[in-house]
């Protein structure tokens, strides 16, 4: 079974810049929070890689035309960036894009799979996301309302972000990317200090022996 725990460790951090395809990290500036991807309760490979790693981040402009940032549309606080996706060679079929597609839009799905009681229902993405930054100025919109992900022709064709619940918006503007979006529900639950506490599956040293501290 494939399951996300949320995880900001070095660990994380280091096998994104080892081993996506963009090897960088996402600026400090844009708050990136990230999860790896469980498989059967298992937190790592046999070679002590993670199964996979799911990164987002926020945007660094304020507004796109008919996605966000407009009278009517969600803010720019209101949105986030699915920046990275990482699959471990193991879990990969052959696909040219790089990645296994089930495993994908398994791990991916679940950042908006509905926690809580009902008449508090909020998506994962949207619960976790209030937790890694609480809202400065809760008066104004806070909650996530949409998902972005800016698609590399060069690298990607888009069939998994479609088999995640993604829906295909145009190119950028520089003509090298699809826009795909997936809008979440309205939760049915507010912001209240302390309310949203991240509980770990088990201590990081534990789900990886190797893990080193960052300096």
């Amino acid at each position: 079974m494939i399951q996300i725990v949320r995880d900001d460790s070095y660990w994380v951090r280091h096998n994104i810049i080892e081993h996506h395809y963009l090897h960088k990290w996402p600026s400090p500036l844009s708050l990136p929070f990230s999860y790896r991807i469980t498989v059967n309760g298992n937190h790592a490979a046999p070679d002590r890689r993670p199964f996979g790693i799911i990164v987002l981040k926020k945007l660094q402009h304020s507004r796109q035309k008919g996605v966000f940032g407009y009278a009517g549309l969600p803010t720019a606080w209101q949105l986030l960036d699915l920046a990275r996706v990482w699959i471990h060679p193991s879990l990969q079929k052959q696909h040219h894009s790089g990645h296994s597609m089930s495993v994908f839009s398994q791990a991916v799905s679940r950042l908006w799979q509905p926690v809580g009681k009902p008449h508090e229902r909020i998506c994962r993405v949207q619960r976790d996301w209030l937790a890694h930054h609480p809202p400065v100025f809760p008066d104004l919109p806070y909650h996530i309302r949409l998902i972005v992900s800016y698609c590399q022709l060069e690298y990607h064709d888009g069939i998994a972000y479609k088999a995640s619940g993604f829906v295909e918006h145009g190119l950028s503007s520089d003509r090298e990317k699809k826009i795909f979006i997936k809008r979440l529900p309205m939760p049915r639950c507010k912001y209240f200090p302390n309310q949203y506490q991240l509980k770990l599956p088990l201590p990081l040293a534990a789900a990886n022996p190797t893990q080193e501290r960052e300096s």
